[in-house]
């Protein structure tokens, strides 16, 4: 079939020269054919890479310790008006109930103020715990990070200033890995705490795909 389309083409572009009528030259049929196995390689590694990136996500255990923490990191994700949204509000109740369980002597919520938000994260963040019986005195606000490589960098500043001995990230499920790279890459020793929120499950998915993403153009592979 290539052969009978390139002989095609030639008997067109004798007849135009022929007849003095300009006509492009269509690309080769096999220069066709290398450019769609070209694009099917190039989409081929794609999709390998983003399954093997997301099973990684998917299948990450952090090493959990038996001893309790006695500091709470917890990262920012989103508001609705001045409240944490449900991803956020899983977050924070799990840093409830790690408070209640004894032992936490502070608690960090870390996350600025995004351009379509009224205020900081960290200070709705605070606000929830306060609601559900955290004593103020327990809590400090890292209210100047814009995404999770400055949540865990400005978060390791304000911690160099306490004296503490284990501290444990809280965020979502599909976060942790990403989290916990930034977190070995600044030097910052923790234990990790995911949550989930099936309710909204197919948001969930979506920000699963967008933690493939963002680990991928961050090299954490």
């Amino acid at each position: 079939m290539s052969e009978r389309l390139n002989e095609l083409v030639s008997k067109t572009m004798r007849l135009a020269r022929d007849t003095g009528v300009q006509i492009p030259l269509p690309p080769p049929f096999f220069m066709k054919k290398r450019l769609i196995i070209f694009l099917s390689v190039v989409c081929l590694a794609i999709l390998v890479l983003f399954t093997e990136v997301g099973i990684k996500i998917k299948t990450f255990s952090p090493l959990y310790t038996q001893i309790k923490p006695d500091v709470i990191l917890v990262l920012g994700c989103g508001l609705e008006g001045t409240k944490p949204n449900p991803f956020l509000r899983a977050r924070l109740d799990e840093a409830i109930k790690v408070y209640q369980n004894g032992g936490v002597n502070l608690i960090v919520v870390s996350g600025g103020k995004a351009a379509n938000e009224k205020i900081a994260e960290a200070e709705a963040m605070k606000t929830y715990l306060i609601e559900n019986q955290i004593p103020q005195t327990k809590i400090i606000t890292e209210n100047q990070s814009r995404d999770t490589i400055e949540n865990i960098r400005n978060s390791k500043n304000i911690l160099a200033s306490f004296n503490y001995q284990n501290l444990i990230i809280i965020s979502n499920d599909y976060h942790l890995r990403r989290a916990s790279i930034i977190a070995q890459k600044n030097n910052l020793v923790a234990t990790f705490d995911g949550v989930a929120v099936p309710k909204y499950g197919l948001q969930e998915n979506i920000f699963f795909l967008r933690e493939i993403v963002a680990s991928i153009y961050h090299g954490y592979l």
